[in-house]
């Protein structure tokens, strides 16, 4: 039999522990979502959690930089404030997620599901985004500055006061989508689908490539 402990990230106060045979990271934080424990400050940093049922978990402010989520189900989870720099989230569902003011700085969202996600003033900062849906997200302030957005799909999406410096937006679908006030700070739309879209007050750079 194996314990694993989940501890806080700032008190080193457990969180949650379970035993059982040939136990992984996975398997207790599964445990603890299938639980309903609240993981809030949970220190997961570089955890191995490719594959796992998060559903509806409550993982606000948690440190997941570094870890593998890849393929995960995030789906209606809770993760305001988190820490998910260099995290690896490819194929991952996030779903109806609530992920406000949530660091995402250069993680691997690649074809990462990110539909009707609340996203309010997150950060993707050189976030790799390619192929990943954010189709009815609430993307309004977000950071997409050096972000890599080609073949993604922001159609139906705010993205009221995001900025886009240097944002890779190649066959970007932004169709239907709220772009007022938006920074678009040199980057190349010639390829981006823009149908039916607000373009209110959008601030274009001068150095800006159409």
């Amino acid at each position: 039999m194996n314990k694993i402990k989940i501890k806080n990230k700032y008190t080193d106060e457990v969180i949650f522990e379970y035993e059982c045979d040939n136990n992984t990271i996975k398997k207790t934080v599964e445990e603890a979502v299938k639980r309903s424990i609240d993981l809030t400050f949970a220190d997961l940093k570089r955890a191995n959690l490719s594959g796992a049922n998060l559903k509806a978990a409550k993982l606000n402010n948690v440190d997941l930089d570094f870890a593998d989520l890849s393929d995960a189900d995030l789906s209606n989870a809770n993760l305001s404030d988190a820490y998910l720099n260099n995290a690896n989230l490819m194929d991952a569902n996030l779903e109806y997620t609530i992920a406000k003011e949530t660091n995402f700085e250069n993680a691997d969202l690649h074809s990462a599901n990110l539909n009707h996600t609340y996203l309010f003033s997150a950060n993707f900062n050189r976030a790799k985004l390619k192929n990943a849906s954010l189709r009815y997200a609430d993307l309004s302030n977000v950071n997409f500055n050096y972000s890599d957005l080609k073949n993604a799909d922001l159609s139906f999406s705010n993205l009221e006061d995001a900025t886009l410096r240097f944002a890779l937006l190649d066959k970007t679908n932004l169709c239907y989508s709220d772009l007022e006030r938006v920074h678009f700070i040199c980057v190349q739309l010639k390829n981006v689908s823009l149908s039916y879209t607000n373009l209110n007050s959008i601030n274009f750079n001068n150095d800006a490539d159409f």
